[in-house]
This record gives structure tokens, sequence and C-alpha cells, in this order.
């Protein structure tokens, strides 16, 4: 199970963020969210060198509090597909969304379990799916983008910008005050 958290929230931290969408609240930060994300897309190329991205793979390794280290390697390709891969050296758990179905597997050696995905789980990892996220076209979803308080993440300060669903879900992204990059 713990892997599966680690697979979601790999799958949430994993995407690149595009564009904006006012809601009308007051930002907490020192910058409009207008301002705050139009850098941020200039941060990556610019909207028309963004649009022309079809595929993605970001690799890694996820750290643990206790020092224990797993792989990861995150594909995505437009319109909507992503699978995402945590190799724990012993076995590898998958996660993926084919357009249609969202799966998780267990792979280990010769046996190899599949499972659906279910209810919020699911939901949550098919909104994440494209390679595009949420600020790329809020109004999709009918969501609501405002800036929270600034944070610290990895020692930079950042903005916190809030993206809130009508199922009253939510994902936050950070972006760097100086790079105006997502940590």
């Amino acid at each position: 199970m713990r892997i599966l958290s680690v697979l979601k929230i790999a799958a949430l931290s994993c995407t690149v963020s595009f564009s904006c969408h006012l809601n009308g609240t007051e930002p907490v930060s020192d910058q409009p969210l207008e301002y705050v994300l139009s850098r941020y897309i200039e941060s990556m190329g610019g909207r028309a060198t963004l649009a022309q991205i079809k595929s993605a793979r970001l690799s890694g390794t996820i750290t643990y509090k206790d020092g224990q280290k797993h792989k990861i390697t995150v594909l995505k390709k437009k319109p909507n597909l992503t699978r995402i891969v945590v190799d724990t050296g012993i076995f590898r758990m998958i996660q993926a969304y084919d357009g249609k179905t969202a799966w998780f597997a267990r792979d280990v050696g010769k046996t190899l379990s599949y499972s659906r995905m279910e209810g919020k789980m699911r939901e949550v990892f098919v909104r994440e799916a494209p390679l595009e996220n949420i600020l790329f076209h809020p109004s999709d979803d009918n969501v609501t983008i405002e800036l929270a308080e600034d944070v610290e993440v990895a020692m930079q300060l950042c903005y916190q910008v809030v993206a809130r669903f009508a199922d009253g879900s939510k994902n936050i992204f950070y972006i760097d005050k100086k790079s105006y990059t997502e940590r």
C-alpha cells in the first residue's frame, strides 16, 4: 500500500504545468497568479514550445525518510496515456492509464498480478494522466486556481499554487520564486 501511495504522489508531482485561470480571489503572494504562471510557462520555453511536446520520460530515485531508495520512471504521452513504474529491486509496482482503463500491477519475477483502479484513486490518476496538467487547461475540469501562502521547498522559497476541483479535491504546485520552475 505504501508503494501505491508513492506512485500516486509521483504521478501528481511529475507533471508539467502550463497555464492559468483566475478565480477572483486576492493572491496571498507578492505577485498576481497570472504573472506567476506566465513566468512559469516562459521558464519552460513558452506555450508554443510546450504544445509541440508529444511525450515525456522522467526517471529518478525516490528516497524515503528511513533512507530506503527505489527507482522510478514516469512515461506520459499525449493525449492522456501514462505509466509509472517503481522498482524496489525485489519487485516492480506499475500504475498505468491507456485512455480507457486505469490499472496497477505488481511484478515479482515470473508472477505478475493486475487490478483495475477504482474510486477516488482511479479518478485522481486519470485526471493526472495527460502530459499537460490542470494548469494548462483549467476550465476543462471546472477548477479554480489560486495562490496560497509562499512556502519553502528544498530550501527554496516557492509560490504555492492550489487547483481546487468541483469534487473537493485539490492539487498543489510549488513554483520557485527565483527561477519560476516547479519544485
